[in-house]
């Protein structure tokens, strides 16, 4: 059971029940092809959680954001295998993706490689600004152009 207000998030077939206020992110994250596994808005004190399905989804993450998270690693400490063979596991899949998993798991153990980040709950604004990709770029100042002026210079 969770503590923060649930809400759905929908995009293409895929679909959870994730904290309110990080259905926005979820969604900007899913959108862009970014998987997640879990989340929270705060599971620590003022400290925003995500975990992502692969390395290479917490490393597009990371690259859209503008600054140094929190990395942690995960690896699930038991065979993962038969909850995954699980009508549990597979309710809710299309027919196509549940066959997908069952292969992917085989006869033998299945161990997953999870990473999540954390960032200050005061950061998520900018994060979500990343990942939606709307922060504003530092741009430099604009120079002046030359004054076209007809100013003669006088001769002392």
């Amino acid at each position: 059971m969770t503590e923060h207000k649930q809400v759905v998030v929908e995009w293409q077939g895929r679909k959870a029940e994730v904290d309110e206020g990080l259905a926005p992110l979820i969604l900007a994250l899913w959108q862009r092809g970014i998987e997640t596994v879990m989340s929270c808005q705060e599971n620590r004190p003022r400290v925003v959680w995500v975990m992502f399905r692969s390395p290479l989804d917490i490393k597009r993450f990371l690259d859209l954001t503008d600054y140094t998270i929190e990395w942690e690693f995960n690896v699930r400490p038991k065979d993962m295998a038969p909850f995954y063979r699980s009508k549990e596991a597979t309710l809710g899949l299309p027919p196509e993706e549940a066959e997908k998993l069952n292969q992917l798991i085989g006869d033998g153990p299945f161990f997953e490689l999870l990473m999540s980040a954390r960032f200050p709950t005061a950061d998520l604004p900018r994060v979500m600004e990343c990942v939606a990709g709307t922060a504003r770029q530092a741009t430099p100042p604009r120079r002046r152009k030359p004054s076209r002026s007809k100013t003669k210079a006088v001769a002392a």
